[in-house]
């Protein structure tokens, strides 16, 4: 029945994996459309808080291993299940967004996934920036647009082709 499928929302192996693409993409779907109820999304983010202090605890390898728009799905899956992922002593937004250079590195470091997920985090709750902050919303709208190509299009860097998905998620983001 429809209910034992919805038992199982959020938990067992998805929630054993939050923190992996698949896992917290799934989890952000399901508790954007209100599917998953308070106690799967509350068990979901303590595995996901548990995968996030993971990352922060070996950061060097956390570095090597991942893009800074993970830790912005990341951050994304959080803000979808209900709280917010700016607390102590991890700071998701601060680290990966407004002071990514000290933390992470330059969001385009991975190309331009970097700035069009930073800047689709920090408008998933309107966030305000604060002082002093390395990156600014007009910041990411301006490197954004920088890399607008001749045929209006968008690649992952500079010297590629226009992409129809990048273009597309430029666009959104920019929204």
């Amino acid at each position: 029945s429809s209910s034992e499928g919805e038992k199982g929302l959020l938990t067992g192996e998805l929630r054993d994996q939050a923190g992996s693409a698949g896992s917290d993409w799934f989890a952000f779907d399901v508790a954007r459309m209100g599917s998953a109820t308070e106690e799967q999304r509350a068990a979901y983010l303590a595995r996901l808080q548990d995968a996030v202090e993971a990352v922060y605890a070996n950061k060097e390898d956390s570095m090597m291993r991942l893009r800074i728009s993970d830790i912005h799905r990341m951050a994304l899956t959080v803000i979808a299940c209900g709280t917010d992922p700016d607390g102590n002593p991890i700071n998701l937004i601060h680290d990966t967004v407004w002071n990514s250079n000290s933390c992470w590195g330059d969001p385009g470091d991975q190309g331009i996934n970097g700035y069009i997920w930073a800047l689709l985090t920090i408008d998933a709750k309107n966030y305000q920036e604060p002082e002093g902050a390395e990156w600014t919303r007009e910041k990411l709208v301006s490197e954004l647009l920088s890399r607008q190509l001749a045929d209006g299009g968008f690649g992952l860097i500079k010297t590629d082709p226009s992409d129809v998905d990048l273009t597309s998620m430029v666009l959104t983001a920019l929204a």
